[in-house]
């Protein structure tokens, strides 16, 4: 064990271990932050933790492009929320934007539990770096909903995201439910300057998907994937690299992979838009629907924001092959009465799948 004196003005730092190589800039390398009772330390990363995949689908590769190259035009700290529900490409943009610039030479530094006040170690890392919080929220409760006295909270950090900051960083944080963000870091741009929103697997995706991954036996069941795609809450990649697995290795049926597969629950409620259209006018609702069940009440407004109850039995929903995901309802399955409970003619119905609402701080349980 060696030591290693280091003076900064009139104070002396003394350092030991077998090893020093002294350096003005980190490399451009991975590094996850750590703590001993020395302080905070930042270890090389040697996993193969942020190996990529070979092709990626949705909007991966242009939000890359943009954070990073808003980065470079930054002069201070950028912050950049990612939200939405697991398997749809969260962690996933987030390593490909690391990828991409410990190649333009930026090094990264993932923050993976909570270690207590990082801040002010983060913030002497003068050059200009990416930080990496992964389930932010997790990690770093709100305090004003989950208060603690061991741990650092959001707030807590409020000035470390402050794009007037001194230093040039970018922050990289994932979350799967804005719910449970602190309110001083939604809608706040000069602290976290773009929140890209995951929702539900798009029918091109799922298509694009299905062409590169099922084998072309089995090409003729793609529609049946993507109408299927439409029912479930929050349709994920990991959900259909499962449905594609079975199918290339046992040639399921679609019916029995509902059966099979852990792809939903009896709670599970999707965002949908409802549109009704009947003969004394139209209807709309954005709200959230199991479409396992088969007798669902929704109140919908028309247009003059007069209230009305519709009851629905979603089972019979039928995508209608639209890229949106939209799906219909024949109106024999829809009954309708008002409140002078005199009965109307619906005539036509379409379920829409929209932005999940908790994405807007609602959860699914508070419908």
């Amino acid at each position: 064990m060696k030591n290693i004196i280091i003076k900064d003005g009139n104070a002396y730092n003394i350092m030991q271990g077998n090893s020093f190589d002294i350096s003005e800039e980190l490399p451009n390398k991975i590094f996850i932050l750590n703590v001993n009772k020395f302080g905070y330390f930042l270890e090389e990363e040697q996993s193969s933790e942020f190996n990529l995949v070979k092709k990626f689908y949705g909007d991966v590769e242009k939000q890359t492009s943009r954070i990073l190259s808003t980065f470079k035009i930054f002069k201070n700290n950028l912050g950049v929320l990612f939200s939405g529900p697991k398997g749809l490409g969260k962690s996933l943009t987030i390593r490909n934007i690391c990828d991409t610039a410990i190649k333009d030479n930026f090094p990264v530094i993932l923050i993976k539990e909570n270690l207590g006040n990082v801040s002010d170690f983060i913030q002497k890392i003068v050059q200009p770096c990416i930080v990496v919080f992964d389930e932010f929220e997790k990690t770093y409760k709100d305090y004003n909903k989950e208060k603690s006295d061991d741990l650092e909270t959001q707030d807590s950090m409020l000035d470390l995201f402050d794009s007037t900051m001194s230093g040039k960083k970018l922050f990289l944080l994932s979350c799967n439910s804005v719910n449970d963000i602190s309110e001083f870091l939604l809608s706040r741009p000069g602290r976290i300057h773009y929140h890209f929103k995951f929702n539900r697997v798009k029918i091109a995706e799922v298509r694009q998907y299905c062409r590169d991954n099922l084998k072309e036996e089995y090409f003729n069941l793609i529609e049946d994937i993507c109408m299927l795609s439409t029912k479930i809450a929050d349709f994920s990649f990991d959900m259909l690299k499962a449905i594609t697995f079975e199918i290339n290795n046992y040639g399921t049926p679609i019916k029995e992979l509902e059966e099979i597969l852990n792809l939903s629950n009896n709670n599970d409620k999707s965002c949908y838009e409802i549109i009704i259209e009947t003969d004394i006018g139209i209807y709309t609702a954005e709200t959230y629907i199991n479409l396992s069940r088969d007798c669902v009440n929704v109140r919908l407004s028309n247009d003059k924001f007069e209230y009305s109850d519709f009851t629905f039995n979603f089972t019979k929903c039928k995508w209608t092959g639209r890229e949106d995901g939209s799906m219909e309802i024949d109106s024999k399955y829809i009954i309708y009465r008002n409140k002078d409970n005199e009965r109307c003619n619906p005539i036509k119905c379409l379920l829409i799948p929209k932005k999940s609402l908790y994405l807007s701080g609602l959860r699914n349980d508070e419908w």
